[in-house]
């Protein structure tokens, strides 16, 4: 056999990483990772970037798609899915790769920001992504059914979770029983719930109990799970048997996952909000009192315990007085809230 023939075969196909990201992270592994990422999310612009890459299996040369011929990120990277997981846990926490569970079934999907990856590459460290250290998205798994197809084509082929499966099998999570003593001393709101679960969901006492049973094993609340997946199953009408099996799939195939995250961020977003309105509502009491004031304006106290007087200069602006009446000069009245903040209390 020719020996180019034989150099050939073992050294191609190559992956071409930057040397910055090299750098960057001082890893190579994860800046393959995000080389990869980055140039496959290029090669998705019709979906906005987002892709689908299968964890683990074979690479496929007759593939109808790019994606297809990769076949995993195991088979591109020669990468383990633990070794895979804590690097997206890297780069999410560095805001670098975002993780969405999409289509139906649902699967795992990627997408890197271009303008972020263009910065990072320019040196530009982004700040971390805020929340728990490196987790800010759950850990999914690629699919809630177990199921993939080819990425944009109708041809669908099988995928089964064998490395999560054989973990729980050795650390016998799988075969944990359910405790029925605990489920008597259940409080009645959170019997209440699962019963509202059941009947929303037309689900029989069996499967109620199937899916507690998952929910031990996995370390979650079925209340969770349901809050998190609960627009999914509404917008497919899944009831009964379907709503069962996807249930099932969501959680014996995402061990580890924070399934409140979505109920801590939908609090933080109205905690947000509600602070915004009442900074809102504040301005606008401020801006009325100051303009039923008038040219005399209103007067206040410092904290030095000297007073003056404040007095509306327009476009959100206010003429600050002393106690003499001369002018210390213009402020934004929302800064003047900050030091005075009755002035925005209703009257």
């Amino acid at each position: 056999m020719d020996p180019w023939q034989v150099i050939e075969s073992i050294e191609g196909p190559r992956l071409s990483i930057p040397i910055a990201l090299v750098a960057a992270f001082g890893d190579l592994r994860a800046a393959a990772f995000l080389q990869q990422a980055a140039f496959l999310s290029s090669r998705a612009r019709e979906s906005d970037g987002w892709f689908f890459l299968a964890q683990s299996g074979a690479t496929d040369s007759r593939g109808a798609t790019l994606f297809a011929k990769l076949g995993s990120w195991q088979a591109t990277l020669g990468l383990s899915p633990d070794s895979q997981l804590a690097i997206r846990r890297k780069l999410r926490g560095l805001g670098l790769l975002e993780e969405a569970l999409r289509g139906v079934p649902a699967r795992l999907h990627y997408r890197v920001h271009p303008q972020k990856y263009l910065d990072f590459l320019g040196g530009e460290l982004p700040p971390p992504v805020s929340g728990e250290p490196g987790n800010q998205f759950p850990e999914n798994s690629e699919s809630c059914f177990g199921e993939t197809q080819n990425q944009g084509s109708g041809k669908a082929r099988t995928y089964k979770s064998t490395e999560r499966k054989e973990e729980r099998e050795r650390t016998g999570l799988a075969a944990e029983p359910v405790d029925n003593s605990e489920s008597k001393g259940k409080t009645q709101p959170e019997g209440k719930e699962l019963d509202s679960i059941r009947e929303s969901l037309d689900l029989n006492k069996a499967q109620l109990g199937a899916l507690l049973n998952s929910c031990k094993a996995a370390g979650c609340s079925l209340q969770d799970v349901h809050a998190s997946v609960r627009t999914h199953l509404d917008k497919q009408a899944l009831q009964g048997a379907k709503a069962f099996a996807y249930l099932k799939a969501c959680i014996s195939e995402n061990p580890g996952r924070d399934w409140t995250h979505k109920a801590r961020r939908d609090a933080e977003l109205e905690a947000q909000a509600a602070t915004t309105r009442a900074e809102d509502q504040a301005l606008a009491s401020a801006i009325q009192r100051l303009a039923n004031a008038g040219s005399g304006g209103v007067e206040v106290t410092r904290k030095n315990g000297s007073s003056g007087r404040l007095v509306s200069a327009g476009s959100g602006l206010v003429q600050v007085l002393d106690e003499l009446g001369r002018s210390l000069g213009l402020a934004p009245l929302h800064r003047i809230l900050t030091d005075f903040p009755h002035l925005g209390e209703g009257r």
